[in-house]
C-alpha cells in the first residue's frame, strides 16, 4: 500500500490516480506492515529496482512542510497515519500546533480522513469540538473544515487570499471532507 501525497488515503501500489482526490500519483514510497521483530514499518521505493542500485528506505513523515512558497508557511499533519485512537490523534495535533507556533507557521493542513477506510471517521467527528475548545482558549485563531474549503465559498476565498500558497492545492483539496485547515 502507498499513501496519497495530497489527501493521505491509503492506495494500492498500482493506482496511478487517487480515487478520493483525483490527483495523479508519482512513483512514491510503499508502506509495509510493521516488522515482527522491531515493530517499525518501513517504506520502500515503489518504482522498479534498477540493476546495481540499492533500494532506499526512509521513515514515514508525519509533517510535510513548511511550504515557503510565496512566503507562506503551511504545515501538513497527517493524523490518520498508523490509524491512531482518537485521543492519541488529538494529542498529536496539540503537539504539532505547539511546534508550528514555535516555528512561526501560521496555517496547518490536517489530514484526518473521513471514514472511507472503515474507521467510521472518528477523528473527523471529534475534531470540531476539540478545535472549538482550542479556539475558545485562544490556542488557534480559526479552522475551516474541508467541506467548506473552496474558491467558491466565502470562507475558502478568505483563507486562500490570506495564504496564497494554498492555490497550488485548491483543485485537489477543494471540498475534501478528509482535511481541515487550522489558522494559528
Amino acid at each position: 500500500m502507498k499513501i496519497c501525497d495530497t489527501c493521505g488515503n491509503e492506495l494500492p501500489d498500482d493506482i496511478v490516480t487517487c480515487p478520493f482526490c483525483e490527483t495523479r500519483q508519482s512513483p512514491q514510497s510503499t508502506v509495509h506492515p510493521p516488522d515482527a521483530q522491531t515493530g517499525s514499518g518501513k517504506r520502500h521505493e515503489s518504482s522498479p529496482k534498477k540493476a546495481g542500485k540499492k533500494r532506499k528506505t526512509a521513515k514515514i513523515p508525519e509533517i510535510v512542510g513548511p511550504d515557503d512558497s510565496l512566503n507562506q508557511q503551511i504545515m501538513d499533519v497527517n493524523l490518520k497515519a498508523g490509524k491512531p485512537r482518537v485521543d492519541h490523534a488529538l494529542n498529536l495535533l496539540d503537539i504539532k500546533i505547539h511546534e508550528a507556533k514555535l516555528q512561526g507557521i501560521k496555517l496547518i493542513k490536517v489530514v484526518h480522513g473521513w471514514g472511507s477506510s472503515g474507521e467510521r471517521g472518528q477523528i473527523k467527528a471529534a475534531l470540531p469540538s476539540h478545535l472549538d475548545e482550542l479556539k475558545h482558549r485562544r490556542v488557534i485563531r480559526s479552522y475551516l473544515p474541508g467541506e467548506k474549503y473552496s474558491n467558491t465559498t466565502p470562507q475558502g476565498q478568505h483563507i486562500i487570499s490570506k495564504y496564497p500558497g494554498l492555490q497550488s492545492t485548491i483543485r485537489s483539496d477543494r471540498r475534501n471532507p478528509g482535511i481541515t485547515l487550522i489558522e494559528i
